[in-house]
Parts: structure tokens; sequence; C-alpha cells
């Protein structure tokens, strides 16, 4: 109690004293209390002459008397007893301090702030704590002039410190030839070098003579340092496509959204969505051919597009290719491959079927059999069968007449129908040879077969298949297929396989 009542009586004594004291129970809090006893000099005088320092100072000198202070006093005495530490200054000691403050301030050069900008920013909060130092210490001494001077370079500092930032981005990229723009100004700024910027949210955009724009967002908190190094730039290449075709350049015209470009070489587009729009027409002086199209693109996209055309040669060549299936024979040499479902008695089997087919246009029709063993050493299951195949085919087609194809050499005909006739599907019981089995849907589905002695002539003699393929030509008189068909009644088995057709 007698601390803070001496305290007290100091601090009131020396509001008009030439001498300020300030005591407690340490050196530090000591000088506390003397910087509270010339707050409250500095208070008074601000109260008699508000226009000394403003409203900005007033807030700051309202919570001084709750810090420590930082300013620079010269020929401080401590005074130590038993019970209580002081520490004092007097007026004229408080002007040397003042003038050494005014001289400081004055003498800072603010063109010659560090470029680094945490450092920039540490010097200019020292100088702007070095102004308020002043002017509380020009209140105490009632010198106005000062103050109006400290309170203007203080003003200086502060719009000086707005511009500098202590946190920054960096662009860690491989391409020396990158601009980088952030938050849309106009300011450039390169790679590999810290960018300061203010605390929040912000967008950035990388520019160069190859790339689409690289956009994206970052967030920059206090003092923080972000460094960007995970972009691929060749994911953002500007598209390269690259043309070619069969046939001779020179008789090629060629553009991509209606401007001309040649053939047989990579195209480099500045376009990074959307579509390429592209026509290219072909002329050997006998025939036109066109090849015309669009292309979906992006950042980063490699094409290679080969352009196919036709020309008298290639015309004549597919139709002398499908010219016995307009009108020909053909034999046929097959293997398929039988699968019969839900029979325990039944078995896959292997077979070779033999076709001599007529060609007229668009259909196809003929004689042939097929012969299936489940195994060849020991077969349990014997297949017989002789059928008349019916089919339409899809022989050519366009102004020219020709087939489908893959390219210009390779084509192609499809085609559907059904064979008819008669077999007989020999299976193996025990040791018993039968041809009549159990089969699903039928009324006596659950009797053995050696129990069937009704002979049922739809289900154990006719063929009724459908049937479909692909014939692909490899030359005028030879191709190889494919297939697949299905009995309808004998064990509803199906087929499916390749094999050769020759002329005939």
């Amino acid at each position: 109690m007698f601390k803070l009542i001496f305290t007290i009586l100091v601090l009131f004594s020396t509001v008009n004293a030439k001498t300020y004291i300030g005591c407690g129970e340490s050196e530090k809090n000591a000088r506390d209390e003397l910087a509270k006893s010339i707050y409250v000099s500095v208070n008074s005088s601000f109260e008699k002459n508000e226009s000394v320092s403003g409203d900005e100072i007033q807030r700051d000198m309202k919570n001084w008397s709750k810090q420590s202070t930082n300013i620079k006093l010269i020929n401080v005495q401590i005074e130590t007893n038993e019970t209580v530490v002081c520490a004092n200054i007097k007026t004229e000691d408080l002007e040397l301090s003042l003038n050494g403050l005014v001289a400081e301030v004055n003498s800072f050069n603010i063109s010659n702030i560090s470029k680094n900008h945490k450092e920039a920013k540490a010097q200019l909060l020292k100088k702007i704590r070095d102004c308020q130092s002043g002017i509380y210490l020009a209140s105490v001494l009632d010198k106005n002039g000062t103050v109006s001077n400290l309170n203007r370079k203080m003003q200086l500092f502060q719009t000086r410190l707005e511009t500098v930032f202590a946190q920054s981005i960096r662009f860690n990229l491989p391409n020396q030839n990158l601009k980088i723009y952030i938050d849309g100004n106009r300011e450039r700024y390169k790679i590999n070098e810290d960018i300061p910027l203010k605390i929040g949210e912000h967008q950035y955009t990388i520019k160069s003579k190859k790339h689409c724009d690289i956009s994206g967002n970052f967030n920059l908190e206090v003092e923080n340092n972000i460094i960007i190094d995970n972009i691929d730039l060749e994911d953002h290449l500007y598209p390269r496509i690259t043309f070619t075709s069969n046939k001779d350049k020179q008789f090629i015209k060629f553009s991509v959204d209606n401007k001309n470009l040649a053939i047989g070489q990579e195209h480099i587009f500045k376009k990074c969505s959307g579509e390429l729009i592209y026509r290219a027409e072909y002329s050997d002086g006998s025939y036109n051919d066109v090849e015309d199209g669009k292309i979906a693109i992006s950042s980063g996209t490699v094409k290679d597009i080969h352009l196919e055309f036709l020309s008298i040669g290639d015309i004549k060549n597919l139709q002398n290719q499908t010219q016995p299936y307009k009108s020909g024979e053909r034999l046929e040499f097959l293997y398929s491959y039988g699968y019969a479902e839900d029979n325990q008695y039944n078995k896959d089997t292997h077979n070779i079927s033999f076709n001599l087919l007529i060609h007229k246009r668009f259909f196809r029709y003929g004689y042939g059999g097929m012969l299936g063993l489940d195994n060849f050493s020991n077969p349990d299951i014997k297949i017989l069968e002789l059928y008349y195949q019916v089919a339409v085919q899809f022989t050519s087609f366009g102004d020219n007449d020709l087939p489908l194809r893959i390219g210009n050499s390779f084509s192609f005909i499809p085609y559907g129908g059904v064979q008819f006739g008669v077999g007989y599907h020999e299976y193996k019981y025990g040791d018993e040879k039968i041809y009549q089995y159990p089969r699903t849907g039928d009324g006596d589905a659950k009797k053995l077969p050696a129990d069937y002695d009704i002979f049922n002539w739809k289900r154990d003699l006719i063929v009724l298949k459908p049937i479909i393929g692909i014939d692909f030509i490899l030359s005028k008189g030879f191709a190889i297929k494919i297939f697949a068909e299905r009995n309808i009644f004998i064990d509803e088995r199906w087929n499916i396989g390749t094999g050769l057709s020759v002329e005939f």
C-alpha cells in the first residue's frame, strides 16, 4: 500500500515539475512508471491543444499508460533504497532525447528502404514508433512545431507501410519466358522471384507464347510465403495437331477454321477450348473426294488426324473386289464351335461346314452341310446337317457403288439370313446311342433319354437356324469371314465360327 501511495504522489507531483519520476519494485517497473509520469504530462498537454496531434495520436496516448515505453531517454537516473527503485529524468534531458529522435527520423531517407519487404516493414514500423515517441516528448515540452513535423513524417511512413507486404508468393517453373499477372493487374512478374502481396485471396494468370493461359487461386496469410512449383507446363501447351493423308499433298486443298494449311506437318493452334473445323478436298483431275470434320480441343491437346481419300484407281479396285459378291459363286470352308444350353446329356462340339453359294447383288443363297463331333477319338455326340441358305448381303452403297470399308483398301460385307433343312444329332446315354433327349419345355422333360420312344420330327429332325456374319475381303477371289448361328429346334445349339470364302 505504501508503494502505491508513493507512486501516486510522485505522479501527481511531477505534472508541472522539471523532473519526472517513476518508482517501482524493480528498475523495469521504475522505468514503466517514469513513462506513465511522462504520459500524464502528454495527456495534459494534448487536452490543452487538441490540434497538436489529432485523434489517432490521442487514441495511441490513451493506450500508452497501460504499456511500457520504448522511448529512447537520455540520462535517466536510477535510485534505489530498501523498499523501492526510482527512475527520474530532467526536462533538459527530455529535450536531448527529443532532439535525438527528431534527428534520427529526419535523417531517414525513405527512398533507401530495403527491397526486402520484411526488412522494409521492420524499418518503417521502427520509424513510426520513433515518431510516436517524439510526439509524446514534444507534447510534454510544448513544442507544437515539432509535433506537427513528426506527425507528417509518421503519416508518410504509414502510407508507405501500406505498400509493403511481409507475405509473398513465388512461382518456381522451368520456362524463363513466362509472364505472371496477379489479380488482373497489368504489372508483370517473373518466375523464381518473390512477389509480395497483401493478406487474403488472390488470383494468378500465367501467360507465354507457347502456352494457353494458366490460372489459379491462392490465399496468403500473415507473413506466409507460398511456392508454386507443381504446374506441368506440358499440360498447358497450345493444341498441336498433325494432319496426314494417303494421297500426295500436292493434290489436296486443306483448311482449318477457313485458314489454308499444309498437309503432312504439325500445326499449333492458339485456341485453347472449343472445336476446330477442318475440310480437305482431294482432286487428281479425274475424281474429287472430300474429308471434313470437327476436333474437340483443350490446352495440351496432341492429335494425329489421318485423312483417307479415294482416287479413280481406289474406286476401281474396290469395285473389282466386290464383283464376285454382286454376281458370282463362292465356296466356303468353315469351322465353328458348338455350344448347347441347359442339357446334361449334350456336350460342346467342333464343326466343319461347306457351303456353295450364289451371289446376286444384295442376296446370297445356296446349299451347305455341316459335320460335328465332341471329340475325334471317341465321340459321344455326332452331328450331321444338310440345309439351304438364304441371306441378304450389304454389298455396296453410294454413287460409286462401293462396299463398307476400313480405310480405302480393306472392305467388308455384312449379311444376315436363315438356314433350313434336316439334321441328325446323335447322343450317347450310358452305352446306348440315341437321337432323342430331354429338353426344357418338353412335356416329358423329366424322363430319361431311354424313355423316349416317340419321334418328334420338329425337335429331332428339323434344322432352322438364323445366321449373321461378315466377309472381310482380302482380294477379289478371297475373303475371311466370321459368323454366328443358332438352331431353333435340334438341341438349340449355338455355333460361332470363322473360315474362308473363295471365288468358285
